[in-house]
């Protein structure tokens, strides 16, 4: 699918219900999405009840512009927590979708009030970040950590079981809080999304994967 097409009703993964598109009667039942009819009860309802990571995936991402403004960052929050090197993996990028994000940048009212952000932040107003890599590029690079040792784990988890590569690094950069796209208290991976352009000062550790001890 070309991502012009994201979100438009369009899906591109092999769904359970066999969707090719999105009718209008389910664009308008997703419009009705509320915080007790949320977006995993309008998916079972369409998709014939079946409930699975990729499923879910799959149905956000062909879905997302009819999902109601109130509605739609915490779903993408909610979704892209349980996304990472091991499962969902096939689907973190259309989570930084040009579409998808403007729209989710324009409706987050939360990293910059949140107390836990706030008193992270230096003395010249930005926060120290990480990131475990094993490829010598920060193309895809969102997702970031404030804990070093949960980075270099994950480099090493993607280095050692998903690229099989003999070497990984640690990104340290800093972030102005305006820039966290979400915040996920305490997660390995995603503790916060930041645009990689957006990490300014950053540096880079070398390690080998045979000689890292978790």
């Amino acid at each position: 699918m070309k991502s012009s097409e994201h979100g438009n009703g369009l899906f591109f993964w092999n769904n359970y219900a066999k969707r090719d598109y999105l009718t209008q009667s389910m664009k308008d039942d997703c419009q009705k999405i509320n915080d007790d009819y949320n977006f995993f009860s309008f998916y079972g309802t369409h998709n014939g009840g079946y409930y699975s990571r990729d499923e879910s995936l799959c149905w956000f991402h062909s879905v997302w512009r009819f999902i109601p403004e109130n509605m739609l960052y915490e779903t993408y929050k909610d979704l892209l927590d349980n996304t990472n090197w091991a499962q969902g993996r096939w689907a973190y990028h259309y989570f930084f979708m040009p579409d998808l994000l403007k729209k989710v940048t324009k409706l987050n009212h939360y990293t910059v009030e949140n107390s836990v952000l706030q008193s992270l932040v230096d003395d010249d107003g930005y926060l120290t970040v990480y990131q475990g890599r094993s490829v010598n590029a920060m193309c895809g690079a969102y997702s970031w950590t404030f804990d070093k040792s949960k980075a270099l784990d994950n480099g090493y988890l993607f280095a050692a079981i998903v690229n099989k590569c003999p070497a990984f690094y640690c990104v340290t950069g800093k972030v102005k809080l305006e820039d966290v796209i979400t915040f996920i208290n305490g997660h390995s991976v995603h503790e916060i999304t930041a645009m990689p352009q957006e990490v300014i000062n950053q540096s880079k550790e070398f390690f080998s994967t045979e000689n890292y001890r978790r």
